[in-house]
């Protein structure tokens, strides 16, 4: 799971499910269209590590495990490629099935998101 969050996709993927869905907070969904399949995940997360060249750093606050999901509240921060300074809260939800991830639904400050990749 921290490979996901940190954008490493090849260390991710064999825990991806081939059909697993990815939903964002609809203020974003423009941009950032729900991912309905592995293809979808890998195309989408590679581009991590050109938008944070210099890395980008994950602070786990917590984690709840309750049957097949698990709930991870998070802090993302990093130097964005275009020079700005990202650092955002995120609440995560990972729906597992069979040893992969099957769902993910994440909730973030997507205002922020939008001033830092969209304006």
């Amino acid at each position: 799971m921290l490979a996901m969050l940190r954008g490493d996709t090849e260390a991710a993927a064999p825990y991806i499910a081939d059909d697993i869905r990815w939903l964002m907070a609809p203020s974003i969904a423009a941009s950032h269209p729900p991912i309905k399949s592995k293809k979808e995940w890998m195309s989408r997360n590679s581009g991590i590590k050109q938008l944070f060249p210099e890395g980008l750093t994950t602070d786990i606050k917590h984690m709840f495990c309750d049957g097949d999901a698990v709930i991870v509240e998070f802090t993302n921060k990093g130097k964005v490629a275009n020079g700005k300074y990202y650092s955002n809260e995120y609440c995560t939800v990972f729906v597992v099935e069979g040893g992969q991830i099957k769902e993910i639904r994440e909730y973030q400050d997507s205002l922020h998101v939008h001033h830092t990749f969209l304006s």
